[in-house]
């Protein structure tokens, strides 16, 4: 939130408040959605190429709301969608942990860079790390969704 504060400049009674706390992930999904959307409304710089493009990504935003909105983002496998939370890192990946090579057996000795670390709901570890994608989402070829 604080980069699409700073870089879009997007007015902070924009965003939830900074001590807002979610109780479950509908919840959060929900305010994802309606964040998504307000970057597409407030944001001039870059985000869109063109009419076509600008009605894309509002459709999109729209179609990832209404989802939202009617808790089809929140369960995979159950029903429960409120907490516990658990601890979660964006910038989690190999070059973070330090491993014990002294016996046989490889142990984890230490994780660092506990940089973007926050609470998350569970439903997080759906989403792809960054740092596995080869490209970002917006670099893909058009390829099966649109066809």
């Amino acid at each position: 939130m604080s980069n699409m504060r700073q870089l879009a400049n997007i007015h902070t009674s924009v965003f939830p408040a900074e001590n807002k706390t979610f109780a479950t992930a509908d919840e959060w999904y929900l305010e994802l959605a309606n964040m998504h959307l307000s970057q597409l409304v407030f944001q001039h710089n870059d985000i869109i190429s063109g009419e076509d493009d600008c009605r894309n990504k509002y459709v999109a935003r729209q179609l990832f709301r209404r989802l939202a909105n009617q808790g089809c983002l929140s369960t995979f496998g159950s029903q429960k969608t409120a907490g516990p939370f658990r601890l979660w890192c964006d910038d989690f990946r190999p070059a973070n942990a330090l491993l014990d090579r002294a016996h046989d057996d490889d142990k984890l000795a230490a994780v660092i860079d506990w940089e973007f670390t926050h609470a998350a709901a569970a439903q997080f570890v759906l989403d792809p790390p960054w740092w596995l994608l080869f490209e970002i989402p917006e670099m893909w070829e058009p390829s099966g969704v649109d066809e």
